[in-house]
């Protein structure tokens, strides 16, 4: 059982880790829950100067070889080369499961349970989204929170200094579960048709 009172997010990375510590990366890969066409993040001065503040906090108290150290170095070295090539959005395709490639009743034998109290949003969401996606798991508990397909938000101090902005730096193009969908025991996870959303 995987238990996810009280999270309200935070990293992929933690729950990507977990799921392959108990089955491998081959079969976590094979999960359909986070099926996308791409990410695309929203390549400006302020979205870089925030993952090279984070990188450098992350390194301290995670150490340098940590998921999450590259992964900012990724985002900090695609936004980069976005702002040189004139572009809008630093674009990260998504290679999505195929029905035939995805996990199939019988590979995992034991019951799989989700234990939520509706707190579960964000990078939650995300791992429930996964979990959710192995043949014969469910939810127990509270139906999660919902989110958005536009994610990841940062604030901005107005110039006035009497109000923070707060908005989003990344969008899940036409990710399976659409936006303001929480995950309450009946959305499927499989290989459907995804929302159209612009940005």
């Amino acid at each position: 059982m995987f238990d996810v009172r009280g999270n309200d997010g935070g990293s992929d990375i933690f729950g990507i880790n977990l799921l392959n510590a108990i089955w491998g990366d081959d079969f976590t890969k094979r999960l359909p829950g986070r099926n996308a066409n791409a990410i695309d993040y929203r390549a400006s001065q302020g979205n870089l100067a925030l993952w090279k503040q984070r990188r450098p906090e992350w390194a301290k108290e995670l150490g340098e070889d940590h998921d999450l150290v590259r992964f900012a170095d990724n985002r900090i070295a695609g936004i980069e080369q976005a702002l040189k090539r004139g572009d809008t959005f630093y674009h990260i395709p998504v290679v999505s499961v195929s029905k035939e490639n995805a996990i199939r009743p019988g590979e995992v034998t034991p019951k799989i349970y989700l234990l939520s109290d509706g707190a579960c949003k964000s990078a939650c969401l995300g791992f429930a989204d996964r979990v959710l996606s192995i043949p014969n798991a469910e939810l127990i508990g509270a139906e999660t929170n919902a989110d958005t397909q536009y994610i990841e938000n940062r604030a901005a101090h107005l110039p006035s200094e009497k109000a923070y902005l707060w908005f989003s730096m990344k969008v899940w193009r036409d990710r399976l579960r659409g936006t303001n969908q929480p995950r309450n025991g009946t959305v499927n996870t499989g290989i459907l048709k995804p929302w159209k959303i612009g940005f």
